[in-house]
């Protein structure tokens, strides 16, 4: 409740101030906002990039480590399987030895000078080359050459030996994998096994290929004093540091994480990045570690020297915004008050335009506006005046329809005392019609009305054309009651004998039908007159389609008729209800009004 009420505080004085003051608010609000944002995400981006910057280089870092090591692994590689194929090799291995002088001799200057010219030659890489063979009639020599057997009650020489793989690699920490290895001491020593197989497939034992940790893992594992490397064998165990272990408990606290979180090779805790990258021939892991705070000060006093501009900046816009919107309320002003002067009753002032700009351009159409009020009050005065005048002289010849009615029936009556039936039928149609078009109850009339309407009218036009004229109406009862707009039939019907009727006396016989096609409903009017040709009637029905609010849509004042029509039923029913035109020339056209067939 206390929140709420703190806003319907706030909201009323903000309610309450003016304008200017609301305008220099939400502009403050709209500049700072935005500013204070950027400071921040600048800031945090530039601390992100550094950190992600920092977080290459120590993989790259990690990476050369990675493939300097693969290169002394794949080199030690070539060497066993260079040395396990040797043919001479293998037969010496495969075959029964025998003390006499040839075997010897081929012991001492064939075999024994491999190994040493192989170590001579790799000495910068390898440390010791050494075979276990399954020959226990060769005699052994020290560290060169010695049975299986000194070996094989060893586990992981049962798992090899068993296994499908050819080559495995071997790094102990101060632990001895053989019994009578050169290489007996404290240090960890990275060893090669690969295993001897004759021409035929026959197992004659494992070649052995070690190589010591200060040769496949240097000391100064990079130039860089504030990264720290550390090597992790397949248990996580470290193996191997670059001359500190001031964070050994750090990479023992996220060991797990550092080598079991997929999809990123860095974590950042504590500001120290943790980058680490794996060596998978070897089944090794090397982390690296380095402390952000001492990277981050130089971009720490940059970001400063950033901020320090931007807040500079944002406070000389602030200030320009507050002048600006001054000098435009002053103007504000100045309109306000005169505005106030006119709404008080005087017209004949205006405001004085200050320059080309938007409050000018308003000051202008303001004047404009006065002046048009000004002119529209003088010609309400007039029209005022006029319409007065015209409502009295109304007045003065108003003429009562009764009087028109009672006027027509006293001349049908005279005319059946002289006999003339027929005119007498002819102005009581007449009659009919004057009361028709005068009555304004509505817009609205039934088909049934619509058709009587007709036939008064046809009944005059025989008088005229001397029964000329045939009418035959072909309308189902059901549709008599629908509702259609008033005038509709009969100016079609006068358009038909105007412009179908011959010079000859051959009838005109007119034909008004209808027809239910989907929801609509089509009165077809048809004459046998004269038709239309083919050019005017596409004219006629594009015309009529076209057509829309009051335009001139067509030129010939025979057609004012269905000019009206048309628009009418598009106004009532909608723009794809209008009039279509058939015709043929010489012999028939018809008009057909389609509007919404609604039952009942």
């Amino acid at each position: 409740m206390k929140k709420f009420y703190l806003l319907s505080v706030i909201y009323r004085k903000l309610k309450n101030i003016s304008l200017v003051k609301k305008v220099i608010l939400v502009s403050v609000i709209a500049i700072l906002l935005p500013s204070i944002t950027m400071i921040f995400y600048t800031y945090n981006q530039s601390k992100s990039n550094f950190a992600i910057e920092i977080q290459k280089k120590d993989y790259q870092t990690l990476c050369q480590i990675k493939e300097n090591m693969l290169l002394k692994v794949d080199t030690a590689n070539n060497i066993a399987s260079n040395l396990s194929l040797d043919y001479e090799l293998q037969g010496f291995l495969k075959r029964v030895f025998v003390m006499n002088t040839e075997n010897i001799l081929e012991y001492i200057d064939h075999l024994i000078p491999k190994f040493i010219h192989t170590e001579s030659f790799y000495r910068h890489l390898i440390d010791d080359v050494t075979i276990y063979t399954t020959n226990t009639s060769i005699p052994e020599q020290s560290d060169r050459l010695y049975h299986e057997n000194e070996i094989i009650d060893l586990e992981w020489y049962t798992d090899f030996k068993n296994g499908k793989q050819d080559y495995l690699w071997l790094y102990p920490q101060n632990s001895l994998l053989f019994k009578k290895s050169g290489l007996q001491d404290e240090s960890i020593n990275f060893t090669l096994v690969k295993k001897i197989f004759s021409s035929g497939g026959n197992y004659l034992g494992i070649i052995t290929i070690t190589i010591n940790e200060e040769t496949l893992l240097p000391p100064a594992y990079t130039s860089d004093n504030t990264q720290e490397i550390f090597v992790l064998d397949k248990n996580l165990n470290i193996i191997s540091h670059n001359n500190s272990i001031n964070n050994a408990d750090e990479i023992i606290k996220h060991k797990n994480n550092l080598m079991h979180d997929s999809g990123s090779n860095y974590l950042i805790d504590k500001n120290k990045l943790f980058t680490y990258i794996t060596v998978e021939p070897l089944e090794l892991s090397i982390i690296s570690i380095k402390a952000l705070d001492q990277l981050m000060e130089k971009p720490k006093d940059a970001n400063r020297n950033v901020i320090i501009v931007l807040i500079t900046g944002v406070f000389i816009s602030v200030l320009f915004t507050v002048i600006i919107i001054q000098l435009i309320f002053t103007r504000l002003k100045k309109i306000i008050k005169i505005m106030d002067t006119i709404s008080n009753g005087r017209f004949d002032i205006l405001i004085p335009v200050e320059g080309e700009d938007e409050i000018g351009l308003l000051s202008k159409d303001f004047n404009r506006l006065i002046t048009k009020i000004n002119d529209q009050i003088n010609e309400l005065l007039k029209k005022e005046t006029e319409q007065k005048n015209a409502q009295l002289l109304a007045l003065q010849y108003q003429i009562n329809p009764h009087f028109l009615y009672n006027t027509i029936e006293f001349f049908k009556a005279k005319m059946e005392l002289a006999g003339e039936y027929q005119t007498a039928e002819a102005i009581v149609n007449f009659g009919e019609i004057f009361r028709y078009n005068i009555s304004q109850n509505t817009m609205f009339a039934t088909i049934k009305t619509e058709i009587h309407h007709v036939e008064n009218y046809i009944n005059i036009q025989k008088l005229r054309y001397n029964g000329q004229v045939i009418l035959s109406i072909n309308l189902p009862e059901e549709i008599m009651q629908m509702e259609i707009i008033k005038f509709t039939f009969q100016p079609i019907v006068e358009n038909s004998i105007k412009h179908g009727i011959t010079s000859s006396n051959q009838p005109l016989h007119i034909n008004i039908s209808s027809e239910v096609n989907g929801g609509n409903l089509l009165i077809i009017i048809s004459d046998d007159g004269r038709g239309i040709d083919q050019d005017t009637l596409q004219h006629l029905n594009n015309s009529l389609r076209d057509s829309c609010g009051n335009d001139n849509i067509l030129n010939s004042s025979s057609s004012i008729g269905l000019q009206n029509i048309n628009h009418r039923l598009k106004l009532f029913y909608g723009n794809k209800y209008y009039i279509q035109l058939i015709s043929e020339k010489g012999k028939y056209t018809s008009t057909i009004i389609v509007i919404p067939y609604i039952k009942n």
